[in-house]
């Protein structure tokens, strides 16, 4: 190592020179810094500006809570929202704690200590807010928390939503539900509403009762779970087909919940509510009982023909002399002996009768020996076996000596026991089912439904209150063939023909025709019949109903007439749902993207070993995504204000070829760089080319458009001019900006100048921006009372021009 005092002079004046020069330069990057951190605080002080600007050009309920001055900032459209004009209320914490309902403040403050703690940073709150005046408006509100670099919750910002008409609308959609459940429950058999998902929605109390069920255990579950698992497809299908295609469903099934197992008739049909959401609507009907009468009927009868079959009827026969009695082995099984005794006696069988028949036994016996008619008795009989108590049927006859004198009784004896519990059954059932017909013609007569019920031929036997007030008629007058005197005389054979096809096919029919009052009245009903049948699969009748659907019908031809004005309306509401969605995640990009930029570039810059051209290199990227960022927010405030109706104009005196060169001169080293040329045209001289317009707005207009162009073309040339076009009604200048680039689709060409579209917003390939320039210019156009329009074709380029008024200046 040399000493420095062995080095030269010279040696010693170079190194200090260069010491000053890495001074120097150190010096500049600092002032440089310095210059770039007042431009990025200037920039955010902007960005807060504009954000309240948009805030109050916004119709929407906003407000913005600073959590450390306890201010609260509440846009025009929080405070229309409660009534107040924008200077009626302070900008203060008080305001919102004196307007909300005391017990919604106190969760209010529950939920702000929430995101002081962090243990949330956004919310969902639904309150009460006092109206000025004096009613209750239910507010709904979303926020978020934001906070410092030490983890502390400085500020809210937030959204309040009027939802006093939707709630309103809940309450009066429950009380119609309420209503629904009350008629239904008056209904005796079970009936059931499915949503289009399975799930029951809706039930009347008998099918709570049926399966001995709560609400809670029914509403919001499947019926699935009670079908066996290899019927559970075919079940799901067939409510799949009731909901998709309509084709009601009536079929016999069992179906067991919990521990209950029924055998029911359900009939399932499809409703489709004004929303246009399906609903599965269906009634059971328990058969269970009849099932099991069926079952032991069809027991007994098999076990009868077996028993006729085999011999299984106890033969016999008495001396009268001796009273002993000789019979079958059969026999003895039927008083439950395994085999046959040695002797068997009138004592012995009297053993085995029931103490209270015994009585009338010997009564039987005692008419039997002093009659030579024919004879038969009933009685119970304790088995030897087991003791059981058995119903017998004996039958006998006289058996006469030489003389003319009984000296036998022979006959047969039978087991009954299974014939007279069907007996019994049989009268219970029956019991019921006219209990059943009571019930039915009771609720038919308050439904408000039409119902009657007809023979197999078609004549009326039965109808009920609302059916005699649509058809104008008494009852005495509908029965038999009077219905069909209510028919419209135009209607008659259509529905004579229908249903004539139904009796014949033994098959449902439906069908929509008119009703004529005596008055004159016309009532459009619909029609359907169901044929019955009895237990031999014989048809009995007919049972059918009629709905008046007058006022549904006039309602139908309401909706036809603007249907095409609602198919519009759908069409501008989905494409404005897909742009928004489509906009605001373009947007989160947008911004993200150069602020991300300008947060990392900065922390970079606080590195101390970064030589001077990083620093330069950081520095112009944080530059160029400021002025990025800023583009976009001024394009946002300007699309607002224009919403709004904020935007004014300032007209002055310009010179157009200054205005042209300028904007050349601007945007040429750009274009230059992508090894492009930039050309431009002048159609007026100096003198002329001064017009009365607002100078920032055609600026305006003639920068987007070249950055379009510039963004959209890759090579080839970029035009600028305007053209002086004579009209009759006054004379305009064209303004046109003209390149070969990638070109611009034709079904897309009209749609470009709306908010938030570039050629394909949905192109993973879009080039970056908001999407907002072209919607920007052709309201400026529009405002200084010109047109603007596009010529383009795919990959060959395009052209944007826009006319303005033109007037000579002296």
């Amino acid at each position: 190592m040399i000493h420095p005092q062995e080095k030269s002079k010279e040696e010693l004046v170079k190194e200090l020179t260069e010491l000053q020069q890495k001074y120097s330069s150190l010096k500049e990057s600092v002032k440089e810094n310095l210059l770039i951190q007042k431009r990025t605080e200037k920039a955010l002080r902007n960005s807060e500006e504009r954000f309240k600007l948009a805030m109050e050009a916004s119709n929407d309920g906003l407000y913005d809570w600073n959590l450390e001055t306890q201010k609260i900032y509440y846009s025009p459209g929080w405070k229309k929202m409660l009534g107040y004009e924008e200077h009626e209320l302070v900008n203060e914490v008080s305001v919102w704690e004196e307007l909300t309902d005391t017990e919604d403040v106190r969760t209010t403050w529950g939920l702000l200590e929430g995101l002081m703690t962090r243990k949330t940073n956004r919310f969902v709150l639904e309150f009460k807010m006092r109206h000025k005046q004096g009613h209750w408006v239910n507010v709904l509100s979303r926020g978020e928390a934001f906070y410092n670099d030490e983890g502390k919750a400085i500020r809210i910002i937030g959204t309040h939503v009027n939802i006093t008409e939707r709630k309103l609308a809940e309450l009066s959609l429950r009380n119609e539900k309420e209503q629904i459940k009350t008629i239904l429950n008056l209904v005796g058999d079970p009936i059931f509403v499915k949503d289009d998902n399975h799930c029951i929605v809706l039930a009347n109390s008998a099918f709570y009762k049926i399966f001995n069920l709560k609400e809670e255990e029914v509403l919001g579950y499947t019926l699935s779970e009670s079908v066996p698992k290899d019927e559970k497809e075919h079940f799901l299908a067939v409510d799949r087909n009731v909901l998709d295609a309509g084709i009601s469903d009536l079929r016999e099934e069992k179906m067991t919940v919990g521990s209950i197992c029924r055998t029911i008739i359900t009939r399932k049909t499809r409703f489709i509510d004004t929303a246009g959401n399906k609903f599965l609507v269906g009634s059971i009907h328990d058969i269970t009982e009849q099932k099991n009468i069926l079952n032991a009927l069809a027991k007994s009868e098999h076990r009868l023909s077996l028993a006729l079959e085999t011999g299984l009827i106890g033969a016999w026969d008495l001396n009268l002399l001796d009273k002993s009695s000789r019979r079958t082995l059969i026999h003895d099984q039927i008083f439950g002996y395994e085999s046959l005794l040695p002797e068997w006696t009138y004592e012995m069988f009297l053993q085995h009768v029931f103490l209270e028949d015994k009585e009338y036994v010997n009564e039987a016996f005692k008419g039997a020996i002093e009659s030579t008619e024919d004879w038969s008795f009933e009685c119970r009989i304790n088995r030897f076996i087991d003791g059981e108590l058995r119903w017998i049927k004996a039958t006998g006859r006289h058996v006469l000596n030489l003389e003319g004198d009984t000296t036998y009784l022979t006959g047969i004896v039978q087991d009954i026991t299974d014939l007279k519990s069907a007996e019994l059954e049989l009268i219970k059932a029956k019991e019921r089912a006219e209990e059943n017909e009571e019930k039915f013609r009771v609720y038919s007569q308050y439904s408000p439904v039409a119902i009657y019920t007809t023979d197999k031929n078609g004549n009326c036997i039965y109808a009920n209150n609302k059916w005699l007030e649509i058809a104008g008629m008494r009852l005495q007058e509908c029965l038999g063939n009077g219905w069909m005197n209510s028919l419209h005389p135009d209607d008659k054979d259509s529905v004579f023909e229908n249903w004539n096809k139904s009796v014949k096919s033994h098959g449902s029919w439906a069908y929509e025709y008119r009703f004529v009052s005596k008055e004159g009245k016309i009532t459009l009903v619909e029609g359907s019949a169901k044929p019955l049948f009895n237990k031999e699969n014989e048809l009995i009748g007919y049972l059918g109903s009629n709905v008046d659907i007058t006022d549904r019908k006039k309602a139908e031809l309401l909706l036809l007439e603007k249907n095409e004005e609602l198919i519009v309306a759908k069409e501008k509401a989905e494409e404005s749902d897909r742009l928004k969605s489509a906009f605001l995640a373009n947007m989160s990009h947008e911004i993200r993207t150069p602020m991300n930029s300008i947060m990392g570039f900065s922390e970079l810059l606080r590195e101390p070993n970064l030589t001077g051209e990083q620093q330069q290199k950081y520095v112009r990227i944080i530059s160029e995504s400021g002025v990025r960022m800023l583009n976009i927010i001024d394009d946002i405030v300007d699309i607002s204000k224009i919403e709004a109706g904020l935007m004014e104009l300032e007209i002055e005196k310009i010179n157009v070829n200054e205005q042209i060169e300028y904007i050349h001169s601007l945007f040429n080293p750009e274009v230059a760089a992508k090894g492009m040329q930039f050309g431009f045209k002048k159609a007026l001289s100096d003198k002329e080319a001064v017009i009365e317009t607002d100078q920032d707005k055609l600026f305006a207009i003639l920068s987007n458009l070249v950055k379009n162009s510039i963004k959209y073309s890759e090579k080839g040339s970029i035009k600028l001019g305007y053209e002086l076009i004579k009209e009759e009604d006054g004379d305009l200048l064209q303004f046109y900006v003209k390149d070969t680039g990638i070109g611009i689709s034709e079904d897309r060409q009209v749609a470009i100048f709306e908010r938030f579209i570039q050629a394909d917003i949905l192109d993973k390939m879009a080039r970056q921006g908001a999407g907002l320039g072209l919607a920007i210019s052709k309201s400026y156009v529009e405002m200084l009372g010109g047109k603007i329009w596009v010529e383009s074709k795919l990959g060959k380029g395009s052209g944007f021009y826009f006319c303005l008024p033109y007037n000579i200046r002296s």
